[in-house]
């Protein structure tokens, strides 16, 4: 198989597990008929901004918490040759929401956070982009 094509059928293949994965993470499967609870639209999503390195070994996505006294966001990180695991960011989302992420490189990931402040007594929304080195 062409290498384009081989990478493009991983990538699929990798989409649909993780939309299945989802699907199964949530519980609650509509017809498309259905109408869907106002609580469908005002929840964070479970995985959002999955985001593979440029090389196609790992995946970076952000994940929504809520296990025990851990709720928020974390950053986490998925190496897909060995599939090791790992969080290396988070917040509980009461003052600092984590937006996106994105592979500078393949060891470097830059994660963009935002966060309420005050200047000269206006309240503002102020944005940071941290770098995150991934071994």
């Amino acid at each position: 198989m062409h290498h384009s094509l081989r990478k493009f059928s991983v990538i699929f293949n990798m989409s649909l597990l993780l939309a299945a994965g989802i699907a199964g993470v949530s519980g609650v499967v509509y017809a498309a008929n259905d109408e869907l609870p106002v609580a469908a639209f005002a929840s964070l999503p479970d995985v959002s901004n999955v985001v593979l390195s440029p090389d196609g070994k790992k995946l970076a996505s952000i994940v929504r918490v809520n296990v025990d006294e851990h709720k928020g966001s974390v950053v986490h990180i998925i190496d897909l040759k060995t599939g090791t695991a790992s969080i290396h960011a988070g917040t509980d989302n009461s003052k600092y929401i984590i937006k996106w992420v994105r592979w500078a490189n393949n060891e470097t990931v830059l994660i963009s956070a935002r966060f309420p402040m005050h200047r000269f007594g206006n309240p503002t929304t102020e944005t940071r982009m941290l770098k995150l080195d991934v071994p």
